[in-house]
This record gives C-alpha cells, sequence and structure tokens, in this order.
C-alpha cells in the first residue's frame, strides 16, 4: 500500500455515474470514491480488483443476462 501525505496532488483516470477513480502523481495511490465511500490501494490491487470486479459481472451476466449485456456484447473491458 502506497504511503499518502496531505499534499497528494489526486487527478481523476476515470469517473462515472457510481464511481470516481483519482491517481496521485507524488506517492503512486490510487483512490476510489463509491457514493460516500472512498478507498486507497496501490496500482497492482487496483488492476486485481478490475480482474476480480470483471469475473463478478461476468457471472452475473451469465446467470441474468439484461437488455444491456445484450447491447454490450461484443466490446472488451477497455471499450466499454
Amino acid at each position: 500500500m502506497p504511503k499518502t501525505n496531505r499534499s497528494c496532488q489526486q487527478h481523476t483516470l476515470a469517473h462515472g455515474p457510481v464511481a470516481q477513480v483519482q491517481s496521485c502523481g507524488d506517492c503512486g495511490s490510487i483512490s476510489i470514491h463509491l457514493g460516500p465511500m472512498s478507498m486507497r490501494l496501490d496500482a497492482e490491487a487496483l488492476r486485481s480488483l478490475w480482474m476480480t470486479l470483471g469475473e463478478a459481472v461476468e457471472q452475473l451476466d451469465r446467470d441474468h443476462p439484461s437488455t444491456f449485456t445484450r447491447a454490450m456484447a461484443g466490446l472488451s473491458r477497455g471499450d466499454a
């Protein structure tokens, strides 16, 4: 886990209706903001979380296909 300090200079990597992801160029921390909750992790943990969430979404889509799932068919995670 990266060490953070009060002088972190966060810049936004991604922003959506549910979450925002920011990175600090000084200490390397990644901040994920989900509504009123925030968490900090390092880049390796972010990648691991990305893979875990992707697996969960794929399983959910297999178990409960939706209109959104059919519309997104054929797109990779990087395209969505």
